[in-house]
Formats: structure tokens, sequence, C-alpha cells
């Protein structure tokens, strides 16, 4: 899925869930092009809970800085900011 792409269609993607992790990632460049970081561990593993179980969303803190991911969209947004990558 690409950030932003649209609703997942969950029953479509029942088995894709089912069939083990996937790979999260965020992107550190600016532009949203390249630069992909894989996220620390706790976090995978946050995420991945999160979507087998079909949420929206997740939260989660790194240093003092809060992010809601949006499972639905698959973006990355800044509590404090409201950036979004």
């Amino acid at each position: 899925l690409t950030a932003g792409a649209g609703p997942r269609q969950r029953d479509a993607n029942a088995a894709e869930r089912s069939s083990g992790a996937g790979i999260w990632e965020w992107c550190a460049s600016a532009d949203g092009h390249g630069a992909w970081c894989q996220y620390e561990d706790a976090l995978i593993v946050k995420l991945e809970a999160a979507w087998q179980n079909s949420r929206n969303a997740a939260t989660f803190n790194i240093g003092a800085t809060s992010y809601i991911v949006d499972l639905e969209l698959m973006v990355q947004v800044n509590c404090s900011t409201r950036y979004r990558r």
C-alpha cells in the first residue's frame, strides 16, 4: 500500500493479514520519495498487532513526540504539527 491510497478493503485483505507480518517503514525524506527506514522492533510489534486486529489506527511516542499511524490511509501523523508522511 502507498501513503494516502485510500481505505483498505478489510475483507479483501483478510488473507494477507493472516499470512504473516508485513514490513513497517516510514519515509525520512521531506518530499516523500525514498529514504525509507524501518520502525524500531517495539513499534513494529504494535503496528502489526493493530493491523492484524483490523484497527483503524495505532498511536505511539518517539521521545517527546506523539504520532498516529492511520492504518486506513497508511500515513503517519505528528500529533503536534499535524505533518503527515
